[in-house]
This record gives structure tokens, C-alpha cells and sequence, in this order.
């Protein structure tokens, strides 16, 4: 997925480092890990103090941020145990070199597995073989507007029968896959561990799908909702599947909401980036529990109640006879009060 594209937040602050991103996505592929914890794990091993967080990395490895601390360019540096310039690459070196200056060094290291990437230009593909196999057509893809790439806070109701009083919280990412294809990347940081689910987005007429897998395949999810107007500070659309720890195995669908986050954060999105751990699980199904969630993700908004209420209002909303659906009216007062 490519991280810098038009509409894209930038890396937030933190220590220059050319194409850090694609670097890390090219160690976690050599190594095997298939996670930023996995990776983090191994690096613990050399440093039990390592600034390595796996709640931080994935910011890390998407492009938008970049790690403030030099001692985790060093910590990788040991893990990798690279070679330049006739001696040992440290830190520094890592954090400096160009991308095809350091793939160059890991193939040297770690043979062809390392040499399997993609152009650094584009940044690394998400779920090729995903798109290889799923027989979209690419004209659907390509019709999908620019504006929608981008990272979105999500709301919705909580699927799990104990949490039938809250919003479950996660993150959506679009952006760039590999041969022209648009890639989802949704994530939601329950008790138990990360979710993490990817999947190819095509659009059909005035909506936009998209059917998300975990790497193993346990979970599905698909997701469809309306192709936003200009600028798409908020998609709503309703998603289907089934709860992570559900002994019935139930089949649930529900609204959910998404919200543009650098809209959100208004002209600087890093200026308010919330704590870690902040914006994790789920939150209160209450005006007041999504105005304090609203108020953690650095929302600028000038009235977070409001759009705290309309947030509440269309997640609870019924359409009766049995149906989901999603009205556009409904959205538009949400973006009147994310943009007003």
C-alpha cells in the first residue's frame, strides 16, 4: 500500500529516516514475523528495554509517523546484523540509507527472500494475492475517487453479546495496493489482541465494497458503504460477519461510522495525536461516552456533543422490517457537524 499519495496524512514527528516504512515492512517479511508484536518480540530479546512498542509500530510501518527514539534504529541495526561500508551497519546508518541502499545490504545478509519487494515508490503490496484471486474488475477499482484514501476512526455498535451497551473502536486505512488496486487495512484493539483484517475495495455503482480477511482466514468481514462527496471526511455503511469470540458463531451486521481523522484533528493531525492505548476497545454507548472518545482522538470540531449525539443517533437508529440500511440524510448531518 502505498503511504504517500495525494490526500495522505504525512509521517507525524519524529527522527528522519528515509523510506523507514518500506524498511519495515521489508524486515518483517525476511524475518517471517507476521506482526508488529512478533517483530517486537525479537527485539526484546536483545533489548528487554527496547522503545519498540507494537501499539506505536503500526504507524511505523503505514508511513504515518516515524519512531522519535534512536535507540530503536540501533535495536534493529543488532537484530538484523547488516554489513557497510567493510564493517557492522548500525542504527544510524539504518535510519539514513536509502531504501535500495538497505535492500541491497539484506539481500547480502539474508539471500532472495529479502529481495522480494516492491518499488519503492509505490511502497510494499498489501495482500497481492488477494487481488490476484478475487476476480474484481480492475475498471471498478480504478473508479474509486482519491479523496476516500486516508485513515478513519470507526464506531459501531459491539457485536459481542456481553458489550451489548457499547461501541466497539477501530481504524480504517485505505490507500494504494499494487497493479492500480485500492487495499483496506481494518484494525480494532480489543483485550484479547489486536484485529487485524485486509482486503481488496472496488466500487459497484454509488457504493464502495470490500471483503477483509485476518491472515489466517478465521475471520471475514465485508463492509460496504456510499461513495462520500467531496472532500470524504466520513464513510457510513453497514458491515456483516461474525463476533471474534462467539461460541454460537453468530451472524451479526450493524452500521458503523468513520471518521476522517485529519479532518478530525483539524490542520494538524499530529498536533493532537492521542496517548497510546487511547484510542483501543470499546467505549460507552452514550452521548457522553463518544464525546469523551471524540475528545481523546484530538477532535477540533467546534461541538463535540453534537456530533457525539448524531454519532449515537445513527448507530441506534432502525429501519424496521427486519432491515439495516443506512440514509444518506443522516450522514449528511454528521459531516455538517464534523465540517461546520
Amino acid at each position: 500500500m502505498s503511504m504517500r499519495h495525494e490526500g495522505w496524512p504525512g509521517p507525524s514527528s519524529g527522527l528522519g529516516s528515509r523510506h523507514f516504512d518500506l524498511k519495515l515492512r521489508l524486515i518483517m517479511r525476511t524475518l517471517g514475523t507476521g506482526s508488529q508484536k512478533e517483530l517486537g518480540s525479537l527485539l526484546q530479546e536483545i533489548n528487554p528495554q527496547t522503545g519498540f512498542l507494537p501499539s506505536r509500530a503500526y504507524k511505523w510501518v503505514t508511513g504515518r509517523a516515524l519512531p522519535r527514539d534512536q535507540s530503536i534504529f540501533d535495536d534493529l541495526a543488532q537484530l538484523l546484523g547488516l554489513e557497510a561500508d567493510g564493517g557492522p551497519a548500525g542504527g544510524e546508518w539504518l535510519r539514513t540509507v536509502d531504501f535500495a541502499g538497505f535492500r541491497s545490504a539484506m539481500i547480502a545478509r539474508y539471500g532472495t527472500r529479502a529481495g522480494q519487494d516492491a518499488d519503492p515508490d509505490r511502497g510494499a503490496p498489501l495482500q497481492s494475492e488477494t487481488i490476484r484471486r478475487s476476480g474484481v474488475p480492475d475498471a471498478g477499482v480504478q473508479a474509486i475517487p482519491r479523496f476516500v484514501h486516508g485513515s478513519y476512526l470507526v464506531v459501531s455498535p459491539a457485536w459481542s453479546a456481553y458489550r451489548h451497551d457499547q461501541f466497539v473502536i477501530g481504524e480504517i486505512v485505505i490507500g494504494e495496493g499494487d497493479r492500480g488496486t485500492v487495499m483496506m487495512q481494518y484494525r480494532e484493539r480489543l483485550p484479547g489482541g489486536d484485529v487485524v483484517m485486509r482486503g481488496l475495495v472496488w466500487r459497484l455503482g454509488q457504493c464502495l465494497h470490500a471483503t477483509i480477511t485476518e491472515p489466517e482466514g478465521e475471520h471475514v468481514m465485508s463492509m460496504v458503504f456510499a461513495v462520500p462527496v467531496p472532500p470524504g471526511v466520513a464513510l457510513a455503511g453497514v458491515m456483516s460477519g461474525t463476533p471474534v469470540h462467539d461460541a454460537e458463531t453468530r451472524m451479526v451486521s450493524g452500521r458503523f461510522i468513520a471518521l476522517d481523522l485529519p479532518q478530525l484533528r483539524g490542520a494538524d493531525p499530529a498536533a493532537a495525536e492521542p496517548g497510546e492505548g487511547d484510542l483501543e476497545g470499546y467505549c460507552e454507548a452514550s452521548v457522553a461516552g463518544v464525546e469523551r472518545l471524540l475528545e481523546m482522538a484530538g477532535a477540533t470540531v467546534g461541538n463535540r456533543t453534537l456530533l457525539a449525539a448524531g454519532i449515537c443517533a445513527y448507530l441506534g437508529e432502525t429501519a424496521g422490517d427486519g432491515l439495516i440500511d443506512v440514509r444518506q440524510a443522516a450522514v449528511n448531518d454528521l459531516v455538517g457537524h464534523l465540517i461546520g
